[in-house]
């Protein structure tokens, strides 16, 4: 059991979720539990990806700022063929209310890898992730809404950069937020050089 992630519910409670290894052939499937406030759990184990080919691994989660018990999953798997692409999906509780939804471009050749997600204010959420492969990459945004539809198009979001742009991170901003009222941020590690691993 590897990869947790953990977000609060807004209605209170938590939903956790991680990479689980199937003792038959090795590879990774992701489940989630729900929990109430005081730690007892709301249902049981539930598996998130409906697509079970191949490795499902990197997983995150993120409760929408409408609706308490709706949250949406993501993940990196490479179900599709050798390479990884990151992948999304919505429930309701445990009940899923979209199929796998690709959150990355069609067709990419490299890597989509180490996705991470965040409710905003609207209810729409933010898929960040990094395609970073051999020292090279960026890290991409998409924003989904509620009903799993992307919005707009997918966005890049660091400048050049001729090393790896890694670990991207989003939140996001409060309502009242002074400078993007309603917004969201987004953090990564960039890599300083090939000759070293330094970030």
């Amino acid at each position: 059991q590897i990869n947790p992630n953990i977000t609060s519910l807004i209605n209170g409670g938590y939903m956790i979720t991680w990479a689980s290894q199937n003792p038959s052939d090795g590879t990774f499937d992701i489940l989630a539990q729900r929990y109430e406030a005081d730690a007892s759990t709301y249902g049981d184990n539930f598996t998130i990806a409906s697509n079970a080919t191949g490795n499902q691994i990197f997983p995150a989660v993120a409760n929408s700022r409408t609706s308490g018990n709706t949250t949406m999953f993501v993940w990196s798997s490479n179900s599709g063929g050798s390479e990884y692409d990151v992948y999304g999906r919505i429930f309701q509780n445990s009940t899923p209310i979209t199929s796998d939804i690709l959150i990355n471009s069609v067709g990419v050749m490299n890597d989509q890898l180490y996705p991470r997600i965040s409710g905003i204010n609207n209810g729409n959420f933010v898929v960040v992730w990094s395609d970073a492969y051999n020292h090279t990459g960026n890290v991409y945004a998409s924003i989904i809404s509620p009903s799993g539809t992307a919005i707009g198009s997918i966005i890049t979001v660091n400048p050049a950069w001729s090393f790896a742009v890694d670990y991207p991170w989003v939140s996001g901003l409060s309502a009242t937020d002074p400078t993007y009222p309603g917004g969201f941020v987004i953090s990564y590690l960039k890599e300083l050089a090939t000759s070293d691993d330094r970030y």
